[in-house]
């Protein structure tokens, strides 16, 4: 782990002058007008702001929340917001309790913070008031880590953020998430990675908690520190450095790590499946009704979307073949893999189909009688590997579907 840390920061720190990617400082929020309830914690750097409406009851536990968010982000090494110069009326960060938010849990920016030594901004947190009691702690500690790390890199994507908060709430709170559970990246996996729909949310903190798993031992620690390396010092606030991202910070890490992106997308698909409950995006098949050309799958896939397809092998003899073509919209790489599993639901082994630009692919699967079902799964990825999607339309693609006599040739 320390090495692919100390190569990407070696990497980080030879790039010259700047001529990458630049975005803009993101849209300040206006502070909310002043509210009658303000509460000031004695334990740390922290505020509270609520309505008569909302009440001081409330208040004190959002206030209580807070505190905990506080303190399990810094013994958990998460980092913490940049004082705000007093804009709610002491430099604490600032919690407004609102009741007209777009989302139930978000963060924004306040003015640059030139200080810094890298890009920094002031940032408050914001929390619908309305958020049931069950889910007051979760929204929280999302509002305040979404401000902190709005506060330590504000050309880094929304979606990074929230997906971010997202994953730190299952690790520190070991419960559901403030508007998102993985339940949501598992029903509706078409809906892809790293765009703003819930779903989307849902999956990609699902995704880089799988990748936190196996090369940090769940700790966090990786996500955390490509984050802070993932900062930039840009020439001006009009054009932030916005390279490397996220992304593009945990793709190079998998790569020292002999992995790539791909594979982490595609082994997510398949964790998905071995999770997948919901009858609406698994399509079910019976082998001794093969061949069969599947209609042209809906919905379709955005990018980093999948989708499943499980063939019940009941009839099937051992050594005989299931061949599988797949034809797919051009625009995206199209990446098939076919899983054996027992009665059991236990894995015997894959077959994958390398992701490529040209839209079609194919898997010749040899059978045994230990298989009781064929899982086919398929992934949409972007054009250009290790990229985030530039547009959010979804892309179709369609099955093909026969059973052979076997063939020494066969894949297993």
């Amino acid at each position: 782990m320390q090495a692919t840390i100390d190569a990407y920061a070696r990497w980080v720190t030879s790039q010259g002058k700047w001529a990458g990617p630049t975005t803009t400082f993101p849209d300040t929020r206006p502070r909310p007008r002043p509210l009658p309830i303000t509460l000031r914690s004695a334990m740390a750097p922290l505020a509270v702001h609520a309505s008569e409406q909302t009440g001081l009851a409330r208040a004190q536990r959002a206030l209580a929340a807070l505190e905990h968010a506080h303190t399990l982000s810094f013994e958990h090494g998460w980092p913490l917001p940049y004082p705000d110069g007093g804009l709610g009326g002491g430099p604490e960060l600032d919690l407004y309790l609102l009741d007209d938010l777009p989302r139930d849990a978000l963060a924004a920016a306040d003015q640059p913070i030139h200080w810094a030594a890298q890009d920094a901004t002031a940032s408050h947190a914001l929390v619908d008031a309305r958020v049931p009691e069950a889910r007051l702690e979760a929204c929280v500690l999302s509002a305040f880590l979404q401000a902190a790390l709005l506060g330590q890199d504000p050309a880094e994507p929304e979606v990074f953020r929230r997906a971010s908060a997202l994953y730190a709430q299952w690790q520190l709170l070991g419960a559901a998430g403030c508007e998102a559970e993985r339940s949501d990246g598992l029903h509706r996996p078409e809906a892809g990675l790293f765009d703003s729909s819930t779903a989307s949310e849902a999956a990609t903190a699902w995704l880089l908690s799988e990748i936190a798993g196996r090369h940090d031992g769940a700790s966090g620690r990786l996500l955390r520190e490509l984050w802070q390396l993932a900062r930039q010092r840009s020439e001006s606030l009009a054009r932030l450095r916005a390279s490397p991202n996220l992304l593009e910070a945990i793709a190079l890490a998998l790569r020292n790590a002999g992995e790539t992106f791909d594979d982490a997308v595609v082994d997510f698909a398949s964790a998905r499946a071995r999770s997948a409950e919901s009858p609406r995006t698994i399509e079910a098949r019976p082998y001794l009704k093969l061949p069969q050309h599947l209609p042209v799958h809906e919905p379709g896939l955005r990018p980093y979307g999948s989708a499943y397809t499980r063939i019940d092998m009941t009839g099937a003899k051992p050594g005989e073949r299931l061949d599988v073509w797949l034809r797919g919209e051009n625009g995206v790489r199209w990446s098939l893999v076919a899983q054996r599993r027992d009665r059991y639901g236990r894995g015997l082994g894959s077959v994958a189909a390398p992701p490529r630009k040209v839209p079609r692919a194919f898997i010749p699967l040899e059978l045994d009688d230990r298989t009781a079902e064929v899982w086919l799964i398929v992934t949409a990825l972007p054009a250009e590997p290790e990229t985030l999607p530039t547009h959010e339309h979804a892309h179709h693609f369609r099955l093909i579907l026969d059973r052979k006599a076997g063939s020494r040739d066969a894949v297993r």
